[in-house]
């Protein structure tokens, strides 16, 4: 509204109500001009939209895209990847206005002039609303909201009815009603969708199994034994070098402490527990790390200070974590979800020393248990499911400290014990791990080490079995006095 009362009105810029006269279009000395050779001029407009159909198709494909389709599903996990977010923003912007700029040079050569009031605030809403019942985020809901639009084909149309122009408005303001009601994410990707069931349903139906074969037995899985991390170039029995050293961190919202004065290491090729009540503040100690909430104290991965960093910074540093839920990018098949860090992953990072970049995103899927699984969208994956898309996800950037918030959610036991199996093969390849994780079983059985956390405060650290049996622990999950009746009953079987 200010630039239109304050640039739009000013004759001496853009002619006033007369408009300003544009000439007329000429291609090594052939007239386009769009009165007086309307077919000529069409060609042309064919032209250029069919060149921005391919660059949008194109930069749907690209890393920026896949990036920018990141952000728009899920903010904070794009920042997970190590992607800058008020970067990626303004790329867009400025080749929306690119198209935009196209589009105003292509519509002023149709008239042969150009006045501001094809360019008003009320304008842009309707085209915004009409672009939404077309389809944000696909290159068919553009097409259809053009087909549609004020000026479209559907629209040119119908233009002999006077009720048509004067209700224009509020036929879009009511299609978009109707779209969010029926189908939020608008005409051309219900289209499409539609079809993919129709080619489904039409494609030849699978072979059946037979009813009578009993399902295999599952292999018994065999936790490998915890030893000693080993960070080479040190000699025997010295003490391991600290990847992640947090000292004194203190998150407070309002009245509120989250995380009270909490120190802690995470030594260098090791896979260390994080364990607590609900509310004790694991997920909070997280995000601190990761920089998605605000904290006082230091943090530093491998001797660099990273507590000013943002978060996509941290990520590039080879700070990489997951989330409680899966927080995929469900727009996105599972093998692009791994492509958006391309974008903000600097290869060769120094002090690197994980093995994961020579693996292929098929190796990856099966490292983590999700064979020939990279053309599935996050929707067709059980739960526990995304959870291991979501860790091959993570381990993609080759990070050098992977954070896992609750990996086991929503896996069977069977399944938490092969996760547990596979966390300890990641040793090998160069991951130092924190665990969070509400699976006891699972936690006592991999980590080198255990931390506890209760109401903030770090409670008790140590080897799996002294933590297990520690009574402050005992009495953070269960109570003081349910805690005193185990003991006593424990001491009883003894």
């Amino acid at each position: 509204m200010a630039v239109d009362a304050l640039l739009f009105n000013d004759s001496l810029l853009t002619g006033g109500h007369n408009g300003a006269k544009v000439p007329p279009p000429e291609i090594f000395g052939i007239e386009f001009d769009g009165i007086i050779h309307p077919f000529r001029y069409a060609m042309v407009a064919l032209a250029i939209l069919l060149l921005c159909i391919g660059a949008v198709a194109w930069l749907r494909r690209s890393p920026l895209g896949l990036t920018m389709l990141a952000i728009r599903d899920n903010e904070r996990a794009a920042a997970a990847e190590g992607v800058n977010i008020v970067g990626t923003k303004l790329t867009a912007f400025a080749i929306a206005a690119l198209l935009a700029g196209v589009a105003g040079a292509a519509l002023a050569y149709l008239y042969g002039s150009i006045s501001f009031d094809r360019f008003s605030p009320l304008a842009s809403v309707s085209f915004v609303a009409v672009a939404y019942i077309g389809g944000i985020g696909s290159i068919g809901g553009a097409i259809v909201a053009g087909m549609i639009a004020a000026g479209g084909p559907l629209f040119n149309l119908l233009s002999s009815d006077p009720l048509v122009d004067r209700y224009q408005l509020l036929i879009a303001g009511l299609g978009v009603v109707v779209t969010a009601i029926a189908n939020p994410d608008g005409v051309a990707p219900y289209v499409g969708d539609q079809l993919r069931r129709l080619r489904a349903r039409l494609g030849p139906a699978p072979a059946p199994a037979a009813a009578t074969a009993a399902p295999p037995p599952r292999p018994p899985v065999a936790t490998p034994a915890r030893s000693a991390p080993v960070v080479q170039g040190l000699p025997d029995g010295a003490p391991q070098p600290a990847l992640l050293e947090v000292g004194h961190l203190r998150v407070q919202y309002s009245g509120v402490v989250a995380v009270d004065d909490v120190s802690m290491t995470v030594p260098r090729g090791s896979l260390v527990g994080l364990i607590g009540p609900n509310g004790a503040g694991k997920t909070t100690f997280i995000d601190a790390i990761c920089g998605f909430v605000g904290c006082t104290g230091s943090i530093a991965v491998d001797g660099r200070p990273v507590e000013r960093l943002p978060a996509y910074q941290r990520a590039r540093a080879g700070l990489r974590r997951t989330f409680q839920s899966a927080e995929l990018f469900n727009d996105l098949t599972l093998r692009e979800n791994l492509l958006v860090h391309r974008r903000g992953h600097p290869p060769n990072r120094p002090g690197m020393s994980s093995d994961l970049d020579a693996l292929s995103i098929g190796e990856l899927f099966e490292l983590v248990g999700l064979p020939g699984r990279g053309d599935a969208f996050p929707g067709e994956l059980s739960t526990g499911e995304q959870k291991l898309a979501t860790l091959a996800r993570a381990l993609h950037g080759a990070p050098q400290l992977l954070l896992l918030d609750e990996p086991a959610a929503g896996l069977t036991s069977y399944e938490s014990r092969q996760l547990g199996g596979r966390l300890r093969g990641l040793l090998d390849h160069g991951v130092t791990i924190l665990l969070v994780d509400h699976d006891l079983s699972l936690v006592m059985a991999v980590c080198d080490r255990v931390d506890v956390l209760d109401r903030g405060r770090l409670i008790a650290s140590g080897p799996p079995e002294d933590v297990r049996h520690a009574p402050r622990v005992r009495s953070a999950y269960v109570g003081t006095a349910a805690a005193t009746v185990r003991g006593d009953v424990e001491r009883q079987r003894t």
